[in-house]
């Protein structure tokens, strides 16, 4: 496999229409749970949004608390080894941040 990497992103339409996809599969979560989610990742000063990169394109997103160093959310797209684009990306942001905790 490539290389993965991370770099900043934002909070973007298209992370939040793949979000609504993820969440959707979700027995028991309504629309309001990631409603709520996405209202407090865009007023949380400490949220970091980092792209997943393989091959200079974007696979997947980390929604990342700086102030808690916890790993809020890891989005991966669908056709790629969840498991090993997941570890693969961690890592990663491990050596970026130092410091992780998962939410």
């Amino acid at each position: 496999m490539a290389e993965i990497t991370i770099m900043k992103g934002k909070l973007s339409s298209t992370l939040l229409n793949s979000l609504k996809g993820y969440y959707a599969r979700i027995p028991g979560l309504g629309p309001s749970y990631l409603d709520d989610r996405w209202n407090e990742w865009k007023q949380g000063p400490d949220t970091v949004v980092y792209l997943i990169r393989k091959d200079s394109k974007t696979i997947g997103w980390i929604i990342y608390n700086k102030g808690t160093s916890a790993l809020e959310e890891i989005i991966v797209k669908e056709g790629y080894d969840q498991s090993a684009v997941r570890t693969a990306a961690v890592d990663a942001l491990i050596a970026r941040e130092s410091l992780l905790s998962a939410e």
